[in-house]
């Protein structure tokens, strides 16, 4: 019972940060490539040949999205820290 509870506040952990990593991810690669990036609309941006315009603004606007998934990803990360230091005395003791 206790590892699926490790395992869920992991996914959760995991899934909360993926909208922010993506925002800072598609910025990176529009920085990279010297294309602009706006959350108003749609600019083409090539690399290798194809236009990864469109996948980089979505992306970026799915930045939006962690202002919900980022408060449930810290309380997974400080429910994570606090179950597995109280696992460390409980073993220790």
């Amino acid at each position: 019972m206790r590892r699926t509870i490790y395992i869920v506040f992991a996914l959760v952990f995991v899934v909360g940060l993926t909208p922010g990593l993506g925002m800072v991810w598609s910025g990176w690669i529009a920085e990279r490539h010297d294309c602009n990036l706006s959350e108003s609309n749609v600019t083409p941006c090539l690399v290798w040949g194809r236009n990864i315009g469109p996948a980089l603004h979505a992306w970026f606007v799915t930045g939006w999205l962690s202002l919900l998934t980022l408060p449930a990803a810290a309380f997974a990360g400080f429910a994570l820290l606090v179950m597995g230091i109280g696992d460390l005395i409980r073993r220790r003791g």
